[in-house]
């Protein structure tokens, strides 16, 4: 016994001094909670406010058909949210900001950030936090956790584990960095009508109208009805509709005003079951520096940028720069429906 004890004080004396480092460099219940800035049950989520130095507001938040809605007005896309909600979920903290970094990394932070809150329920946000730029290596993201409204004592370096990027333009407060680019996102058993209207030559339009019966029945350009085509070609052509989206908004384009003052090159009408009007008119795109055709196959100069077009819709609030190559498949002529079926992308 007497030769083991030595031993045993060794043991206790190791263990005492465990105890105490754990003890001591064990983080803290608070210090646990300024790092935890992830959200793991998504469905929770009903709201997120974005807010950036710059004044901008960002309200992204479901409405009654569990639509996601950026300020209350527009219907968010995908794409953005899927990126959002990916990182709210997952990110993860590789460290807090070493002592001699702190300043510089607040400093830059006040600067430039988005301020996120993310709400469960209630009117009080379950996480609040800034997002800052990313760290040297582009692989690491500045976070620092808002604890009642005061910022907590030092900033994390968060990251997706397996993703090599920064999470930074993931929170966003540009609202039109969150709308969707569909304009029409109609399925065929959701439309009453459609009309499109060449404004060019006139004798290419038609009006597509829902029967009674669930039936479509198509008019020429004077809304005299001919011999109809298959029922399956209205219907695939009316799919199409599903899938028209705007390359870029131009909301702030220096030339609008006179492209809008322009003929419209055609008006496509089309009114869903709910009696709700969606309307594009589409204009002819001058060339500009970045047409990439330039000629006709003769040689001679192009008036117009034939691979796009500009359109004005959302009750002529927006203004955008469509591509011809997705709009072509609803850009069809009355002739088209009795010469070929018209096929699926």
């Amino acid at each position: 016994m007497k030769k083991l004890l030595p031993y045993l004080l060794i043991v206790l004396v190791l263990g005492g001094a465990l105890g105490y480092f754990l003890y001591t460099y064990a983080p803290s219940t608070m210090e646990k909670n300024e790092s935890d800035f992830a959200i793991k049950d998504l469905k929770d989520v009903t709201k997120v406010l974005l807010t950036d130095e710059k004044g901008r507001e960002v309200e992204l938040k479901k409405n009654d058909k569990e639509v996601w809605m950026v300020n209350g007005e527009y219907e968010a896309a995908d794409e953005p949210l899927k990126l959002m909600f990916t990182a709210i979920q997952r990110m993860t903290v590789r460290g807090p900001v070493p002592l001699n970094g702190i300043d510089n990394v607040l400093r830059e932070l006040l600067k430039k950030h988005s301020y996120v809150e993310i709400f469960t329920s209630g009117d009080k946000p379950e996480k609040a936090f800034y997002v800052g730029g990313p760290t040297l290596d582009d692989k690491g993201t500045y976070m620092i956790m808002d604890m009642d409204g005061k910022m907590a004592k030092r900033p994390y370096i968060t990251y997706i584990q397996g993703l090599d990027a920064y999470l930074t333009s993931r929170f966003n407060a540009d609202s039109m960095y969150w709308r969707t680019r569909w304009i029409y996102r109609n399925t065929t058993a959701n439309i009453k009508s459609v009309a499109v209207e060449y404004k060019d030559d006139s004798t290419h339009s038609f009006y597509i109208n829902k029967n009674a019966d669930g039936q479509f029945a198509i008019e020429n350009y004077k809304h005299e009805m001919e011999s109809q085509p298959k029922q399956t070609y209205i219907e695939q052509y009316l799919d199409f509709f599903g899938q028209m989206s705007v390359e870029a908004f131009k909301n702030n384009y220096a030339g609008k005003d006179s492209i809008l003052q322009t003929q419209p090159f055609c008006v496509i009408t089309l009114v869903d079951n709910e009696g709700a009007t969606h309307r594009s008119v589409l204009y002819h795109a001058p060339i500009t520096d970045a047409s990439r055709v330039l000629a006709d196959e003769q040689g001679r100069p192009l008036k117009f940028d034939i691979e796009h077009f500009y359109t004005q819709y959302n009750n002529g609030r927006d203004f955008a720069i469509v591509q011809y190559y997705v709009w072509n498949k609803v850009l069809r002529q009355y002739q088209d429906f009795f010469q070929k079926p018209v096929k699926r992308p």
